[in-house]
């Protein structure tokens, strides 16, 4: 007997990977991003003691070009969160595209609950109302008699 509920699933078997992908993956990681990282960072710590151990240019030329770094980074920062805001919005104008049927239809069941609700709202005050109706009726032909 074959039971079909998603709890009785089948797992899945996932295969071993591949040991000539992954030796060549290794390479590669360290061909295109630990050697060059580290001969930039070999490279630029040599200039800047190169130029400290030189005294090139004055205090105060030093904390201009630090001035500089420090806007260049606030720049590059500011530059990250606008393409993130740019990202953000492609996103949501692509999603407005997909969401308008299911938005349809996510509506149109709150509009079916909310006429169940007032039916069923309806028929419960139903009894009372006609009572109260009923008694106002008679209230109001003895009240006319007394008049009269």
């Amino acid at each position: 007997m074959s039971d079909s509920t998603p709890s009785s699933a089948k797992r899945v078997n996932l295969p071993v990977p591949n040991p000539v992908t992954q030796a060549k993956h290794r390479r590669e990681i360290w061909r295109q991003v630990i050697i060059p990282f580290v001969l930039f960072s070999v490279v630029f710590i040599g200039i800047i003691i190169w130029l400290v151990l030189n005294g090139v240019g004055t205090v105060e030329r030093w904390a201009q070009v630090s001035s500089i770094l420090l806007m260049l980074f606030g720049m590059v920062l500011g530059l990250i969160v606008f393409a993130l805001l740019v990202a953000a919005a492609y996103v949501i104008t692509q999603i407005l595209r997909i969401l308008p049927p299911f938005t349809r239809l996510a509506q149109d069941a709150i509009e079916k609950i909310d006429r169940q609700v007032k039916s069923g709202a309806d028929i419960s005050v139903k009894p009372v109302i006609e009572v109260q109706r009923f008694l106002a009726i008679i209230d109001a032909l003895f009240k006319r008699r007394k008049v009269e």
